[in-house]
């Protein structure tokens, strides 16, 4: 936020996963409050992506500790004074998108996304793969 207040509150984007950004959510208030124009996409696996894959892989499976289900965050963003979405699906992305673009101030939208699906350093970390 500081940065897009030194930069003349120019529109930013943030991009984070459910659980880190569950930890820092209040700050979003802050956002709302001063009208900040940011966009934040949280990538919501509803769980804990590296933990997810490692106790799958290594840990015989017990993953049922790294689930965490998450409230719709584009409903807590109304909730707080922003704008929100929950995206399914790219054509659901995409208009939320607009919509911030359209008018730039503080927004979330909530992605959900395949747990299934790791990330490249997690492919590499506890899956064993190399980039393709």
């Amino acid at each position: 936020m500081g940065a897009v207040i030194a930069r003349r509150n120019q529109p930013a984007f943030l991009m984070e996963g459910d659980a880190g950004f569950m930890m820092h959510l209040a700050e979003f208030e802050t956002a709302v409050r001063y009208n900040i124009p940011l966009l934040v996409c949280v990538f919501n696996d509803q769980g804990f992506a590296a933990e997810y894959h490692h106790y799958r892989k290594n840990l015989g499976g017990h993953i049922d500790v790294v689930q965490i289900p998450t409230p719709d965050l584009g409903k807590v963003a109304v909730a707080l004074g922003g704008r929100g979405a929950l995206a399914t699906s790219t054509d659901e992305l995409r208009r939320a998108a607009a919509d911030f673009v359209a008018n730039p101030g503080p927004m979330i939208i909530d992605v959900r996304v395949s747990r299934e699906v790791a990330s490249i350093p997690n492919r590499r970390r506890y899956l064993g793969e190399e980039d393709q």
